[in-house]
């Protein structure tokens, strides 16, 4: 027996089935209408409460200043600004600016450098140190190199 699937038997099929997927569809929108309310009766509770942080959307601009800017040297693949100075401050920046719910990867990003930096400073306690150079303990700095000796 040959089994031809005519336009006759196809089309109630097709018209069936795609009966069935708009009723899905609508039981879905239901449900997730229901979620959206309580999602939103639940922010209403937290927020008379004060206990709802509001954390950055994708549209939160990062405060990136241009002095603390990690800058890409030509040639290296490191980059300037290491200076103590400016090491504390870029990171007490860092640091507020995770506390608002940023993610690591979004700062660096913004920052221009690789996450491990910021988890690197996160992991000192976003405490930064000086460097201690013994051989070069009394010469000037110049461009945040050590000066040569004369």
């Amino acid at each position: 027996m040959n089994f031809r699937l005519t336009a006759d038997l196809a089309l109630p099929a097709a018209i069936h089935r795609i009966a069935m997927l708009e009723k899905e569809r609508d039981q879905f929108n239901e449900k997730l209408d229901t979620l959206y309310a309580t999602m939103a009766q639940i922010r209403t509770e937290l927020a008379s409460e004060g206990r709802l942080v509001s954390k950055p959307t994708l549209d939160t601009p990062i405060v990136v200043p241009d002095e603390l800017r990690l800058i890409k040297q030509k040639g290296h693949n490191h980059r300037r600004n290491r200076e103590y100075h400016v090491v504390q401050k870029r990171w007490s920046l860092w640091k507020e600016q995770l506390k608002t719910g940023i993610s690591v990867n979004s700062l660096a990003k913004a920052w221009g450098c690789d996450h491990g930096t910021i988890l690197f400073a996160k992991k000192q306690n976003f405490t930064a140190r000086k460097a201690f150079n013994a051989g070069n303990a009394n010469l000037p700095r110049v461009n945040g190199r050590w000066a040569k000796s004369k």
